[in-house]
């Protein structure tokens, strides 16, 4: 049966201004090729990082197998080595770059068939802007065998919807979150600094530029705010975690305040605006 590809690309431009969207494209992409599951994902190359996923297997438990994933087996993963390595928008199967040679990806690969019940995929890769990449890798079983012509066919018809909705996104988001980095930083003697989900920052002001140069306890490593004190870095840690544990999780303001000795340290965490999410990343905002 043909999947329908003319509901799958009006989603995927949706998406484009809904990030919340992604989930639900996934879940229909599934549907509609009778996949056992797929993996759509956002991958900073340069850090080896997997920045994002919606992670959805039919009659498995997604949460388990995203913890279990995220603590190990992704290391190991074949795909994350391809991304990184080849950095190129493209589709690929299995076939063309799993090395069963290699113990290692034999041993990911057992994890993945005990775990997801799957063996085979087809994958699409699309490059986007800071060098990161989003993509979607579609699953099959080993009854299923390796995507079929027809099935590889529909995919490449895809393929140019899909990367056109992510970069739209990427763009869109960019622009929103412009527009509120303006809008929040008009008074340059304030302390504001933007943060992605793992605490790198984005965006910020002279003022607070001036307090990470001081190097008196808050302060930037490799790109990632970051607390010389323990406790204040746990501070940041939760605090930008109970963020991204909200429901609907938007921009939100992390409040820094000055402790004894001129320590740094996350006070509170509040909500900054309403408004559409970043396809690749999720902007919080550290205030003093």
């Amino acid at each position: 049966m043909a999947a329908d590809l003319n509901m799958l690309i009006d989603l995927a431009y949706s998406a484009a201004v809904d990030d919340g969207l992604w989930r639900n494209w996934t879940e229909a992409l599934i549907d509609q090729f009778v996949s056992p599951g797929a993996l759509f994902w956002v991958i900073d190359a340069k850090r080896y990082e997997m920045c994002r996923n919606h992670i959805c297997f039919r009659d498995r438990d997604n949460g388990y197998i995203e913890r279990e994933y995220l603590a190990g087996p992704v290391a190991d993963d074949p795909q994350m080595h391809r991304v990184c390595g080849v950095k190129r928008s493209e589709i690929y199967l299995d076939t063309d770059h799993v090395n069963l040679e290699d113990l290692r990806t034999r041993q990911y690969l057992a994890w993945q068939e005990a775990t997801c019940g799957t063996r085979h995929h087809i994958t699409i890769s699309v490059v986007l802007p800071d060098g990161l990449e989003a993509g979607v890798s579609m699953h099959r079983t080993a009854s299923q065998g390796v995507a079929t012509s027809d099935v590889r066919k529909q995919i490449h018809a895809l393929f140019p919807h899909f990367a056109r909705a992510l970069r739209l996104g990427f763009r869109h988001a960019e622009g929103v979150q412009q527009s509120w980095w303006d809008g929040l930083a008009a008074d340059p003697t304030k302390a504001i600094a933007l943060l992605d989900e793992n605490g790198r920052i984005l965006r910020s002001t002279e003022a607070a530029e001036q307090i990470f140069r001081r190097e008196d306890g808050l302060g930037v490593r490799t790109d990632i705010l970051a607390c010389d004190d323990p406790l204040s870095e746990q501070h940041i840690t939760a605090a930008i975690a109970r963020a991204c544990d909200r429901i609907s999780p938007r921009a939100s303001g992390v409040r820094a305040r000055r402790l004894l000795r001129g320590r740094g340290a996350v006070e509170s965490v509040s909500q900054g605006r309403d408004g559409i999410e970043s396809p690749v990343k999720q902007p919080y905002c550290l205030r003093s």
